[in-house]
């Protein structure tokens, strides 16, 4: 009588256990769900693919790519 008691000890637990990761789960889910719409919402409607390349993105790229070479990122010394 007591194995069976012990065995049903620890399924109680372990039951508790995956319910306890599925409520996490789910409420991550949910979290991240909402505040993904509020962001898509609220997010500024530019048309630009990103914030920092401007109107001109091909221009700010390249002068990215100098500053970067100035440095000597590209250097084969």
């Amino acid at each position: 009588m007591e194995g069976q008691d012990e065995v049903s000890a620890r399924e109680q637990h372990f039951h508790s256990q995956v319910r306890e990761c599925t409520i996490c789960f789910l409420l991550f889910a949910i979290l991240y769900i909402v505040s993904y719409f509020i962001i898509t919402r609220y997010k500024r409607k530019s048309g630009n693919p990103s914030p920092y390349l401007g109107n001109s993105g091909h221009a700010a790229a390249a002068c990215v790519t100098d500053s970067w070479d100035s440095m000597g990122g590209f250097s084969t010394d």
